[in-house]
């Protein structure tokens, strides 16, 4: 309908969301952004390991742990263990979760370069961006949607041009020291 106006759900999703990425942040900075690759492997493993399991542990309590029907947000969650596995979109809503777990491993692995969090975090967001274009793309050749807009694509390339450009310092860096210790004619 148009609008910047959001449920008190909505912006308490946004405030939680954002407070743990701060919180991600904070820990990856401390713990495994070093130049021991296998600090940053094994951090990286056990995120993974138990993160995802965990959110889905929380989903089924909140889901299922809190008794009766009803209607609203529970209900929904509900349904999403109950009545999706018998739809004919299934397989899909299935795809389209592993796709969504791949963006976030490899999201994960951006964070986790040595590099700030100022170059990291553009980084990943440019990766979404595309993900978000390729998609928009596969469901306007297969499922009839309408294609990116021209301006949605220039934002889009825009946001990569920064990205790029935000590539040049650390190359120019690697050039200055190889050239110093005579690697590079």
């Amino acid at each position: 309908q148009g609008g910047y106006a959001i449920t008190i759900v909505c912006a308490v999703d946004v405030i939680f969301y954002l407070l743990a990425y701060f919180g991600r942040f904070r820990l990856m900075s401390g713990l495994a952004k070093t130049d021991d690759q296998s600090v940053t492997l094994s951090y990286f493993v056990q995120e993974q390991m138990i993160a995802s399991p965990a959110l889905f542990l929380v989903l089924a309590v909140l889901a299922f742990g809190f008794g009766g029907g009803g209607e609203g947000l529970l209900a929904d969650l509900r349904a999403g263990f109950t009545e999706v596995p018998s739809l004919s979109v299934f397989w899909m809503v299935l795809l389209i979760g592993a796709l969504s777990q791949g963006t976030g491993i490899f999201g994960s692995l951006i964070f986790l370069d040595r590099r700030e969090n100022t170059f990291c975090v553009p980084v990943n967001r440019s990766s979404s961006i595309l993900a978000g274009v390729c998609a928009s793309y596969a469901l306007y050749w297969f499922a009839g949607a309408r294609a990116p807009s021209a301006h949605k694509l220039v934002g889009a390339a825009m946001i990569i041009g920064a990205i790029l450009f935000l590539t040049i310092p650390p190359m120019l860096e690697k050039r200055r020291a190889a050239l110093a210790e005579g690697k590079v004619a």
